[in-house]
């Protein structure tokens, strides 16, 4: 299997608006199947979104659930079947 490099941005973090810029680069398939899960730190889910791209560069931009306390989350970002996990702080 390849390694994947695929590098992650997630700003503003901490996020203070409600929104979260998300940026992958360096993706190694012409197209790719996202999913970006968020858990809190008990391990609920609390946001779940799907997304499909194509090119070596995915750029969106997150609604936060609004009824997200603010906190430290974890962020999955799986990419077909390979998964990166980052924390995201809300204020």
């Amino acid at each position: 299997d390849m390694v994947v490099e695929t590098g992650v941005n997630l700003y503003p973090n901490p996020v203070r608006d409600g929104q979260v810029q998300l940026m992958l680069t360096d993706l190694a398939n012409d197209e790719q199947n996202i999913t970006v899960d968020v858990y809190d730190l008990f391990g609920k889910r609390v946001m779940a979104h799907e997304y499909g791209n194509s090119g070596s560069t995915f750029n969106t931009l997150i609604d936060l659930n609004d009824e997200m306390a603010a906190g430290t989350y974890v962020v999955h970002i799986t990419i077909d079947d390979h998964t990166l996990i980052e924390r995201l702080t809300v204020q």
